[in-house]
């Protein structure tokens, strides 16, 4: 049987959502089964004040369990009929408990800034927020982004034979790490560090190109050993932070992971003393790849 869930729905704009402007108050206040949707006008007058949510459990086959608990779902918005029959706009949606307003938010300004940087959506963009309750669960504060079908995590990719031995293709793996690196370059160059990027918060769209996924610990950042912790989280999951074998040789990590972040350095860090500081990090780290793949001294080829 379908769930579904009816949601009284409130609008804001993103001028509105921006710092300073009452927005971590506003989801402290949202009651339980209220939707507040982002739109370009504050009282959409074609909408009606209802959004209707299918639990669509299907969404989620092929992908791997959320730390956060993120389920999916059909938002439908209505006309000021309220009928199916004005049914104006269904779309698919992530929704992701995060129970804290103050994160909710910053999570929102995150993306808005990431994704606004030459016209390029690196992750998922929130469209709005809600205080959902389920029949199996509290209501919990959510944020709501679109969900997009065609952006596939990596660890779909590298994590596929994870239960035996099967040795993954060499470009397959190649491909992967260049992926992230560039990844990893754009969040870095826009300043940002990730905060928890293992492989499995890497992913590419229909295009090949690289996605980030699950922001909420992602921060301003000016110096480079900020940076340097994105760096070792991705090297150490590539080895599930030494509980397999792992899926990248170091020579694959340092020609198609490092190597690449290392070229860019100078347009990331054009000031002088930042930039020979940030190669001294990579170099080190190229250094000591095996014993971040495998700190216990455990590493299995």
């Amino acid at each position: 049987m379908e769930e579904r869930l009816n949601l009284s729905t409130n609008f804001i704009t993103p001028e509105q959502t921006q710092k300073g402007r009452g927005l971590t108050r506003k989801l402290g206040e949202l009651s339980t089964n209220q939707l507040l949707l982002i739109t370009e006008t504050e009282t959409p007058e074609q909408l009606s004040n209802t959004a209707h949510l299918t639990v669509r459990p299907d969404y989620s086959e092929g992908r791997r369990e959320s730390f956060f608990g993120v389920w999916f779902a059909d938002m439908t918005m209505r006309g000021k009929g309220g009928s199916e029959d004005d049914t104006l706009a269904r779309q698919p949606v992530a929704i992701k408990p995060l129970d804290i307003p103050r994160l909710a938010a910053q999570e929102l300004r995150t993306a808005t800034d990431i994704n606004g940087h030459d016209q390029r959506r690196l992750t998922f963009q929130p469209i709005g927020f809600a205080n959902i309750g389920r029949s199996d669960s509290s209501s919990k504060l959510s944020i709501i982004t679109e969900f997009e079908e065609g952006v596939t995590s990596f660890d779909n990719v590298l994590y596929k034979g994870e239960d035996d031995d099967e040795k993954l293709d060499d470009d397959t793996v190649a491909w992967a790490l260049g992926c992230a690196a560039r990844g990893l370059i754009i969040l870095h160059d826009l300043g940002y560090e990730h905060g928890d990027y293992q492989v499995q918060n890497t992913a590419y769209d229909t295009g090949l190109q690289p996605r980030i996924i699950d922001i909420t610990s992602s921060k301003k950042r000016n110096n480079p050993r900020d940076f340097t912790g994105d760096l070792k989280t991705y090297i150490g999951s590539l080895s599930y932070f030494d509980t397999r074998k792992p899926v990248a040789s170091r020579e694959q990590i340092l020609d198609c992971f490092l190597a690449p972040y290392r070229e860019e350095i100078p347009n990331m860090f054009p000031r002088g003393h930042l930039r020979h500081e940030m190669y001294g990090i990579i170099d080190c780290m190229a250094a000591t790849t095996d014993d971040i793949l495998s700190p216990s001294g455990n590493n299995r080829s």
